[in-house]
């Protein structure tokens, strides 16, 4: 209208309000708090999670066969990912300007090859078994 209604003013009722910007940014900061939230499964701290691992470890604590052979896949890939660091390390850090390495460092990488291949070789033999069913124990 070109006229006020009741005698008042006429206002621009296009600006935002403060109080609306408010709104938004509490909304908005509750959307980023849900977002950022921990996205891992648990909510157990570092030091929780280690002592429950090392308690499975020790057989303290009953878990299923499959549950077994699934910790046993996760330690086998930590330990390949170790033993990979490991051989990288060596490799950079010990290489003569010549391109070679000494023979007691070629024997400590042959020998993490060796057990990496070991490690790979176990991970693979996980995998195989289907379900519930589990690995043969080894005979001794």
């Amino acid at each position: 209208y070109s006229e006020p209604r009741s005698g008042g003013e006429v206002t621009n009722n296009t600006r935002v309000g403060w109080w609306r910007i408010l709104w938004i940014a509490i909304v908005a900061v509750m959307v980023l708090r849900v977002c950022t939230e921990n996205n891992s499964s648990s909510n157990f701290t570092p030091e929780a999670r280690d002592r429950i691992l090392e308690r499975i470890e020790n057989g303290e604590i009953d878990i299923s066969p499959s549950t077994q052979r699934a910790f046993e896949r996760v330690n086998t890939t930590r330990a390949i990912a170790r033993k990979q660091q490991e051989l990288t390390a060596l490799l950079i850090g010990s290489i003569q300007d010549d391109g070679t390495y000494s023979e007691a460092v070629q024997t400590k990488i042959d020998s993490l090859k060796a057990e990496i291949q070991t490690l790979e070789d176990k991970l693979d033999e996980l995998a195989l078994f289907p379900g519930g069913s589990l690995p043969p124990e080894p005979e001794n």
